[in-house]
């Protein structure tokens, strides 16, 4: 798995726009463990750059309700909602 963190040059006043730089990126071995905690390290990017199967686990300190998806090349910002079940 490759982590990569992103820092946000833009003051976020404009809801739909992000300009993001990229600080670091990490690959994750089998079995590691990393964290990501607002404010400065809450955007980010998992992939898995190879053709065999991953899986992650995510672990939230609350629940979350909302999240966004970033476009590196247009600098767009789409909000999306999170569904929530209390089963």
């Amino acid at each position: 798995m490759k982590i990569t963190e992103y820092e946000r040059l833009d003051d976020g006043t404009r809801p739909e726009f992000a300009r993001l730089r990229e600080t670091k990126s990490i690959k994750a071995e089998a079995g590691g463990v990393g964290i990501v905690l607002p404010p400065d390290r809450e955007i980010h990017k998992m992939e898995n750059p190879t053709s065999e199967l991953s899986a992650s686990l995510h672990v939230y300190g609350q629940e979350i309700r909302e999240a966004h998806r970033f476009d590196l090349k247009t600098n767009k910002v789409d909000t999306f909602f999170v569904p929530v079940t209390n089963e």
